[in-house]
């Protein structure tokens, strides 16, 4: 294929440097520290890297409330230890009396046994309270990220919601990102607190015998490597598991969803999907049963090495009370001292894997949060769209094929669109009418060549600024199950509240007559995912779109199949209103429908990524080219169908079908 570089010298210098930037960009995160690894200081490393950014996020949604909780888990950390101390000096006071060493000083007891109750309840006071702060915390959080992801999701191009690997992506992200933050400032918190608690317990015992402080970390120390490995496991697991858990949700929203419902019965389909349901999910069970497995043999094995070191340390801290060498209130005190510290010690290294596992999730979240537009990224360094077209808009050596695509959607494109003018463009399926709306619209940028608005690059001019100038109807227009009142408003969000004007956008497309037969009228739900919703047909259901155009009254008016799903009566009384508002703007009319495209100044036609042909439609019927070809087919479908009530040849029979209302 050859093509003359200098058609292309703008476009391949943009993409050079987007190149770059994206290069760049992925330099920066193959240099950040990555899960995974073995050794103890791969996995702090990690942690110490990550935690930064989950602390941000708590900090940014509830700083108050982190700060409290901070404040309450320092304070309960020193409880315990008190409360070990307190009772060996009372089973201390106690014994003396019994031995006959000093009178019973009942007084003394009671205001300790009074102290550690106050404790007691203090404690349970700021253990409650704390968590009534985290829950406000927690939903704060739950809040803050779900608006990050939403806002990150409506700043990306088109090009990212349609690749398959972002939806994976967005799942990782949403998956577990929502309670992680809390989770691992909880941990964080909780390890605080058991440090200020093991760190004066160590005190105590260091008195005893620091041989057993040795005993203790030797018995609980591979927990820490063991729980990081399961930890990573999981995580692992369950992202490779994405994609079969984005089959199971896909599948329960087929058997559950209004729009699959008649279908899937007619066709007798729910036995069919039901069987690849149960098949995906015996995938899952069988895999998490293998992992279960894998975890309970290790956490009996360190049960038992654990429980070894314990009762080795009890011997000793009661062989050396039968010798007489600490008394029964230190018999206790050390007891309870070793007790809790090897629970602390193992609580401490949990909550270190803890904090891996949840950095592990959370970097999902953050790979999602650091994806960056192409198109939408805010660049106020851009010129403004003009608010009147005087040159009109041209396409030059436009070349396009989709990221990752292998073969030209569209190749080496050249025309000029006058303003005021009206264009219909024509093609057949896939010959690429509707990409090419997507990149007027930029949704797309060109892959070679340059779209001119007034003479400047439509890249160097603000894409919101752009898009605001444009009334765009897709084919496959969206329906909101809101009110009609809101879907037609939505074309101009800033005039949702404008009842005249909303009412006006309804009359020009028709949709009022619809409107008009609801119980509440504008104010009535469409569709029926909601209660009182009021279902439409899909000719009411595009006049609701087409009104929702006709809303922004842009100086531009895209039209891609406006009347596919309307009938004969409609359509016409639709083209004659357009012929009205359409006037002075520059309209783009995609159609099928070769009986509606006369009303266009110029007709365009694709055919296989080139433009093939381009005029009105006496001039292109007299050239007798493609465009003749697909007016004549039409023409021949009409007629046999009028000539004969049985069916028509094959070809005729699509050609018909694609007249009556076919779509791209």
């Amino acid at each position: 294929m050859q093509r003359s570089p200098s058609h292309h010298h703008l476009s391949l210098s943009q993409q050079a440097v987007k190149q770059a930037m994206r290069s760049a960009h992925n330099d920066r995160a193959l240099n950040e520290p990555k899960p995974g690894g073995n050794s103890f200081l791969e996995h702090a490393l990690f942690i110490i890297y990550s935690m930064p950014r989950a602390f941000g996020l708590v900090w940014g949604a509830a700083r108050v409330y982190a700060t409290a909780t901070g404040i309450l888990t320092i304070i309960n950390g020193f409880i315990p230890t008190a409360q070990l101390y307190i009772g060996k000096l009372i089973i201390d006071a106690i014994q003396a009396s019994t031995a006959g060493q000093a009178p019973m000083n009942t007084t003394y007891v009671f205001q300790l046994l009074a102290l550690e109750f106050g404790l007691v309840i203090g404690s349970e006071t700021m253990t409650r309270l704390n968590g009534y702060i985290q829950g406000i915390v927690g939903d704060l959080i739950s809040h803050s990220i779900n608006n990050l992801i939403l806002e990150k999701a409506t700043t990306l191009d088109l090009e990212t919601f349609e690749n398959a690997t972002f939806y994976n992506q967005l799942q990782n992200a949403q998956r577990e990102a929502t309670i992680r933050p809390i989770s691992l400032v909880n941990q964080v918190f909780g390890i605080f607190q058991n440090t200020i608690t093991f760190a004066s317990l160590l005190v105590l015992m260091l008195r005893f015998n620091p041989w057993i402080m040795l005993l203790l970390f030797v018995s609980v120390v591979p927990n820490l490597f063991i729980q990081s490995k399961v930890a990573e496991w999981v995580y692992l697991q369950q992202k490779a598991r994405v994609a079969i858990n984005r089959q199971l949700q896909y599948l329960s929203t087929l058997l559950t969803s209004d729009t699959t419902a008649k279908e899937i019965k007619l066709y007798r389909l729910g036995n069919y999907f039901l069987d690849k349901y149960k098949s995906y999910f015996g995938k899952v069970y069988n895999e998490n049963r293998q992992l279960d497995r894998r975890q309970s043999f290790m956490g009996i094995s360190l049960s038992v090495i654990s429980n070894i070191a314990f009762y080795l340390s009890y011997a000793y801290i009661v062989l050396q009370a039968v010798q007489g060498r600490i008394t029964l209130g230190d018999l206790t005190l050390y007891v309870g001292i070793f007790r809790s510290s090897q629970s602390l010690l193992r609580s401490l290294l949990l909550s270190f894997s803890g904090l891996y596992e949840g950095n592990l999730y959370l970097s999902n979240l953050y790979s999602f949060l650091d994806l960056e537009p192409d198109i939408d990224k805010g660049d106020t360094s851009l010129q403004p769209a003009p608010t009147t077209l005087k040159q009109g808009i041209e396409f030059r050596h436009v070349w396009f094929k989709y990221p990752n695509g292998r073969d030209w959607v569209h190749k080496d494109l050249n025309f000029h669109i006058k303003p005021g003018e009206t264009i219909a463009l024509i093609g057949e399926n896939g010959a690429g009418k509707t990409t090419l709306i997507k990149m007027l619209t930029r949704l797309y940028d060109p892959t070679e060549g340059q779209i001119l608005v007034d003479g400047v690059d439509l890249r160097e001019i603000d894409p919101h600024s752009w898009r605001s100038n444009i009334g765009v109807i897709f084919q496959d227009y969206v329906q909101y199950q809101m009110t009609a009142r809101e879907n037609i408003g939505l074309g101009k969000t800033d005039s949702i509240d404008d009842f005249d004007r909303v009412r006006q956008a309804a009359q020009a497309s028709g949709a009022d007559q619809v409107i008009g037969k609801l119980p509440l009228r504008y104010e009535s739900i469409l569709g029926k995912w909601f209660d009182g919703g009021q279902q439409l047909s899909g000719g009411q259901w595009q006049k609701i779109a087409i009104s929702r155009g006709f809303m922004r009254d842009a100086p531009i008016l895209i039209l891609d199949e406006p009347t596919a799903a309307i009938d004969a009566r409609a359509e016409h009384e639709f083209f004659q209103r357009m012929k009205t508002l359409a006037e002075g703007k520059t309209t783009f009319l995609i159609t099928h429908r070769f009986s509606t495209v006369k009303i266009a100044d110029r007709i365009i036609v694709i055919e296989n990524g080139k433009l093939a042909e381009q005029g009105t439609h006496r001039e292109l019927m007299t050239l007798n080219g493609v465009y003749a070809n697909f007016y004549k087919l039409q023409a021949q479908g009409f007629q046999q169908d009028d000539d004969t009530a049985t069916a028509a040849p094959a070809s005729a029979s699509v050609a018909t079908a694609a007249a009556a209302g076919g779509g791209e």
